[in-house]
């Protein structure tokens, strides 16, 4: 996890802000709801801001994106086993880098 105050690395991955009335989405609907009947409260934004959209990015021992997910809402996020097992399977073969398949090199959340 990097936190980026400044919005620099935000801006080189090419990270957005949600599209209009993306609170509607049903995957941003459903995790909602989900973490309310989870217990969890909705917090106060104390100067953040609540519109920047992340990524989920892993990047190989020679510092190349090897794997890139721009999230489209707040609920798009990579499943954590899925980053767990790009980072396995880089560790597994070090001649994987940025190229071929949407896992390795790949982009994803551009819709």
């Amino acid at each position: 996890m990097i936190a980026d105050p400044g919005c620099k690395l935000f801006e080189a991955l090419g990270t957005r802000r949600p599209v209009p009335f993306w609170l509607l989405r049903p995957s941003v609907v459903i995790a909602g709801v989900r973490a309310l009947i989870a217990g969890e409260r909705i917090g106060r934004a104390r100067g953040d801001d609540t519109l920047q959209l992340g990524a989920d990015v892993v990047v190989d021992r020679d510092g190349q994106i090897a794997y890139l997910h721009r999230s489209s809402d707040a609920a798009d996020r990579t499943p954590p086993q899925d980053l767990v097992a790009v980072v396995r399977e880089l560790d597994h073969d070090p001649t994987l880098s940025t190229g071929s398949s949407d896992r390795i090199g790949g982009e994803t959340g551009d819709s």
